[in-house]
């Protein structure tokens, strides 16, 4: 009787401990976790993102007009300029020896000329007397055009050009703007073949880009177009198509594009790199998901709405997609709830607990 007792004692207490709770535990095992996302209406758009580099609308590369020592940099890369200031000079006595050269020539020459001349005009009248035979009077003449019109046009062409490079050796600006780089140094020799320096107005830019032979046809001169210089500013520029190139490039096989940006505030140097985006396909009003909420099989395409604490299990059709989010049509709407992550393990009608995203 007392056996008895003791199993019935151990049999209420085994009751008591694994029964107690024991119902919410199995409740809570038999939903699946999952996170969830609203669905939401709006644009999407499938984008070809391309890179360019940007230059200013006006850059002018200033080469010495005369072969000379540079005497003095009055400017640095950077430096604001206005049209007509002195940016580099150049030794003008090495010019001036030039000239003194050249004037000596010219003098010799001259003489030579005026002799020449005095002896054609003798001959000339010695022959009309018969005093002299043709072929004196030929060479005389000669004598005379080659001398006028050979070494003495080239001593005055030569005089000329160096009076001329005295006036070369003040290098001016020839606009308003930014000193974009001096590629000299005080007493190194000045080459008219080699830019010396250039002036840049950064007041706007032209940004250029290679085209596809299938996108080439989604431009057109004149159009605007968003225009992003990441290194600046997460929002984008407005740009103009100034240039729209009909034939590609021989090397590269791309269409040459050109955008115009105005920049005032010179926030976009020359030489920085910039991005477009040429839309593909643009639907510009329905059910926005993320990819992740969908689940693909080989019939069709599914996602999960949350109603309540159950999941209902509808059939969509996806209009578009750029791997990321994806437009939907389906037997849902704006505002509802679908399942994100979880949704391998639903079926219709599953009971379901929502967590926060990333948790256990």
């Amino acid at each position: 009787m007392k056996k008895i007792s003791w199993i019935i004692l151990v049999l209420l207490l085994t009751f008591l401990v694994t029964g107690c709770g024991s119902e919410p535990v199995a409740e809570e095992e038999f939903r699946v976790a999952v996170t969830t996302q609203v669905v939401e209406q709006g644009m999407l758009t499938i984008s070809d993102r391309l890179n360019g580099t940007a230059k200013a609308t006006e850059e002018v590369a200033i080469v010495a007009g005369v072969p000379a020592e540079v005497d003095q940099i009055l400017v640095s890369a950077g430096s604001r300029v206005s049209e007509g200031d002195l940016l580099v000079k150049l030794d003008a006595e090495s010019v001036e020896q030039q000239i003194k050269q050249a004037n000596a020539n010219y003098t010799m020459v001259r003489l030579q000329l005026t002799n020449a001349k005095d002896a054609y005009e003798k001959t000339s009248r010695l022959y009309q007397e018969g005093a002299v035979s043709k072929q004196q009077f030929d060479a005389s003449k000669s004598q005379y055009e080659l001398i006028r019109d050979g070494s003495f046009e080239q001593a005055r062409v030569a005089l000329d050009m160096a009076k001329a490079a005295l006036e070369k050796v003040n290098i001016t600006a020839p606009m308003d703007g930014v000193v974009g780089y001096v590629n000299a140094q005080v007493g190194q020799t000045a080459s008219p073949a080699m830019p010396i320096v250039s002036v840049i107005d950064l007041s706007s830019v032209d940004a250029s880009f290679g085209l596809s032979e299938k996108q080439i046809n989604q431009v057109e001169v004149g159009k605007t177009i968003d225009i992003w210089f990441e290194s600046i500013s997460a929002e984008p520029f407005s740009g103009t198509i100034i240039e729209a190139s009909p034939q590609a490039d021989s090397m590269t096989k791309a269409f040459p594009v050109k955008v115009q940006v105005d920049n005032p505030e010179e926030l976009i140097k020359s030489g920085m790199s910039c991005v477009i985006n040429l839309v593909q396909e643009k639907i510009d009003d329905g059910l926005i998901v993320s990819e992740d909420a969908i689940r693909y099989t080989a019939e069709r395409s599914v996602v999960f709405v949350l109603e309540g604490e159950t999941v209902r299990e509808v059939s969509v059709e996806v209009l578009l997609t750029n791997g990321e989010n994806a437009v939907i049509s389906g037997e849902l709407s704006q505002g509802e709830k679908i399942v994100v992550l979880g949704k391998e393990r639903l079926s219709d009608g599953v009971a379901v607990r929502v967590i926060e995203e990333g948790a256990e």
